[in-house]
């Protein structure tokens, strides 16, 4: 699960790169990696179904107790970080490229949207490292409200700024699957995802 965390979180800084970069972007590896995601989620479901399996007929189990109910939380909580990352890559691609479907994106917000992907990704890093505390968590919602900041003050059309909210919502719901094993982990609660 560290592995496919890491995943995760390099596609996003990948992405975060990409922003503001001079565009289009020259790397643009992260916009066809959605099915090498879905594959890495599967693989890891499959390792901890096998390491629930062989703990059933392993006698030292009793001894050596892991809590497959907490990875299982962890895996869930993965595959749904992976069902928005993909959707907001696509969002990205339209932005980018004009495909799969045409969208705009105001220069203006790139790197915002830039500091919020590298945000939410530091938080994917930090929730299997070492000791824990909140402040990815934390720095990960100021991103994202940032991101609102700016479209507020810029106040462009609906067909600008649709397409970002569509980015911020994905952030959102991806800050709210990793909460549930944030606030496990931490002995303070972390922000609130508004």
């Amino acid at each position: 699960m560290t592995s496919f965390r890491r995943t995760l979180a390099t596609h996003l800084n990948d992405i975060g790169v990409a922003l503001v970069e001079i565009w289009p972007p020259k790397r643009e590896l992260w916009a066809t990696r959605g099915n090498a995601l879905t594959d890495a989620a599967r693989d890891v479901r499959s390792a901890v179904q096998h390491a629930d399996e062989s703990r059933k007929g392993n006698p030292r189990a009793r001894f050596n107790r892991r809590n497959l109910v907490v990875d299982y939380e962890d895996l869930t909580a993965l595959e749904n970080v992976t069902f928005h990352v993909r959707n907001l890559t696509e969002v990205f691609a339209g932005m980018i490229w004009g495909k799969p479907i045409p969208l705009e994106l105001p220069p203006e917000l790139q790197p915002v949207l830039s500091d919020a992907l590298h945000a939410v990704a530091e938080t994917l890093r930090a929730t299997n490292d070492g000791p824990r505390d909140s402040a990815p968590f934390d720095a990960a919602v100021v991103a994202v409200k940032a991101i609102l900041h700016g479209m507020q003050a810029l106040g462009a059309g609906a067909t600008s700024l649709s397409p970002t909210a569509a980015i911020v919502i994905d952030l959102k719901r991806i800050l709210v699957a990793l909460r549930p094993g944030t606030e496990r982990d931490f002995e303070g609660y972390p922000s609130p995802v508004v």
